[in-house]
């Protein structure tokens, strides 16, 4: 991914995480992508990154990241929701 690319889409999330943390996120799900399901991956967006530090020295690893996607056909159910299947690949991951 472009380092350009990565600055401008780490711009465009919210939060109190660091740009060095947002665009590590980018580059995870970037690499993510390229395996298993990396299509689906590819529809992730992640539009809000909190992490919490710790005192100086202390390394402290908190934080939620929220990101969005869109249900598209090829991902749904008979019932049309998303498949079970493919929400537990998106917690799993």
């Amino acid at each position: 991914m472009p380092v350009a690319d990565l600055e401008a889409k780490a711009k465009g999330v919210a939060g109190t995480a660091t740009r060095e943390e947002k665009e590590t996120v980018f580059l995870w799900l970037h690499g993510l992508s390229r395996g298993f399901s990396g299509e689906l991956l590819q529809r992730v967006i992640p539009i809000r990154y909190d992490t919490e530090h710790g005192r100086e020295g202390v390394q402290r690893e908190s934080g939620t990241l929220v990101c969005e996607m869109t249900v598209e056909e090829d991902m749904a159910n008979g019932y049309n929701n998303m498949h079970g299947g493919c929400s537990a690949y998106l917690v799993d991951v």
